[in-house]
């Protein structure tokens, strides 16, 4: 933050420093109230979301978790703007691979992908990965792939089918 700008964070506590967004101005986790929020270290202190959380941690997948309504021993998935992408139904949470952490929710596992953000729901048995490292889910005992953009669940034996060949599926792998 350059030493120019007037910043106003007065009445914030236990500030987190985040980044900088595309102005230029520094992003911070603050409490205010009791309650957590995300703030901008900008001439008014624009706060980018309500404080309505109990507690926001960074996570070394460039998102937050968060616990908010009561709720202290199940966590969600929140964005540095402060929108919740995850519901707070989750009860652990794996380090980040390549471009995937696995979540899960009281014995159900889920996919995210911390490069698109897209991610499954916490409903499938297992997840493991097939020899080119594309996630394979398993639910109800079938074995299969999910379509990123479209969360479509397909099993494995339709992998080699024209409609599916080309999708872009959950992968563990380096993007090129």
């Amino acid at each position: 933050m350059s030493e120019e700008k007037k910043v106003n964070l007065a009445g914030y506590e236990d500030l987190t420093h985040l980044g900088s967004n595309t102005n230029g101005d520094d992003v911070y986790i603050a409490r205010k109230d009791g309650k957590y929020g995300i703030v901008v270290a900008d001439i008014v202190g624009t706060e980018l979301c309500n404080f309505r959380f109990d507690m926001l941690k960074t996570h070394p997948g460039g998102f937050l978790i968060g616990w908010w309504n009561g709720v202290k021993d199940k966590f969600g998935i929140v964005a540095y703007n402060g929108k919740v992408l995850m519901p707070n139904i989750l009860t652990a949470i794996a380090e980040p691979w390549n471009d995937y952490v696995k979540l899960e929710a009281d014995g159900r596992y889920a996919a995210f992908d911390i490069k698109t953000f897209y991610f499954t729901m916490p409903e499938y048995d297992s997840i493991e990965f097939d020899s080119i490292d594309d996630l394979v889910f398993t639910k109800d005992g079938v074995e299969g792939y999910i379509i990123e953009e479209t969360g479509e669940f397909f099993s494995k034996e339709l992998r080699n089918d024209e409609k599916y060949i080309a999708a872009h599926v959950f992968t563990a792998a380096n993007y090129v």
